[in-house]
């Protein structure tokens, strides 16, 4: 009777194929992905590389292990991702968090006044809003989808932390369904990749992530997003209210210009934690 392998080998035959498909984290998906067959932590499988794998478990390590190895993105496979120290259900239809993203959330907490709103346009999977929700908890959130299916993404999160009464999910276009309600903090993360760019995505986004979060609508420049939504926030801003946008690379000085043109003040572009132009702000006056 063949003997069972251990968690050690098979992490590093699944390493090595992961890698092989031209995946960077290999070593470290292998090890996601085997915690999740095991149902256990990635911790442990670093206190018992001997454990040894039963039939069952190495078939469920093999399907996960499939699906990633044809480049389908890791939180997809694992159905949740971190964002602001709390995971989120996140899976097909629902753009996959990113670390940079994390900026929007903590902008929006230090400026936004004791018991004010908030609101975040394109909210996907609810990330940005609900951390504000959980980090801020004298503030409101509102948070508006385009997507049916992210919009149902970000309600199952809601529900998740329990704060589905103070955050408030709309399904439309940008501001649209806020109406006349004013804030005192927008914020934004866009389809911003221009169209040309498209071809040369990494596999898991070109192939798997939503066209219309990324850029699906962006045209050429990968603005036309902003110009539209930069001139329109005013009209749901309070005297004194921030608008933060996330911009992609080599983007933030045009975005910064759109401020300008539509009256903004105080207009700052913040770097990410690679040194990246990341966010753009602006105060409206009135």
């Amino acid at each position: 009777m063949p003997t069972s392998p251990t968690v050690a080998a098979l992490l590093l035959q699944a390493a090595k194929r992961l890698s092989a498909a031209g995946i960077d984290t290999a070593r470290l998906d292998a090890q996601l992905l085997l915690a999740m067959a095991l149902r256990g932590r990635r911790e442990d499988l670093a206190r018992a590389p001997e454990r040894l794998v039963s039939v069952a478990e190495q078939e469920a390590f093999a399907r996960v292990l499939a699906e990633r190895e044809k480049r389908r993105p890791l939180a997809y496979v694992l159905g949740e991702s971190w964002f602001h120290g709390h995971p989120f259900f996140v899976g097909e239809g629902v753009l996959v968090p990113r670390p940079e993203t994390e900026m929007l959330a903590d902008l929006a907490c230090e400026r936004a006044p004791s018991g004010g709103l908030v609101a975040d346009i394109g909210t996907g999977s609810g990330c940005i809003a609900l951390s504000i929700a959980l980090a801020r908890l004298d503030l409101r959130v509102m948070a508006t989808e385009i997507s049916e299916t992210a919009m149902g993404f970000a309600s199952r999160n809601a529900s998740r932390h329990g704060v589905g009464d103070r955050v408030a999910i709309a399904l439309g276009d940008l501001l649209a369904p806020l109406a006349s309600t004013h804030f005192n903090v927008i914020v934004s993360n866009p389809p911003y990749i221009a169209t040309g760019d498209v071809a040369g995505l990494m596999p898991e986004v070109r192939d798997y992530e939503p066209s219309r979060a990324l850029y699906e609508g962006t045209g050429a420049d990968g603005l036309a997003v902003y110009r539209r939504l930069i001139p329109e926030a005013v009209a749901n801003l309070t005297s004194g209210g921030w608008l933060a946008v996330e911009v992609g690379l080599g983007q933030a000085r045009h975005v910064e210009r759109l401020y300008v043109d539509a009256g903004y003040n105080n207009i700052e572009v913040l770097p990410d934690f690679a040194n990246i132009e990341r966010v753009v702000a602006g105060q409206w006056l009135g």
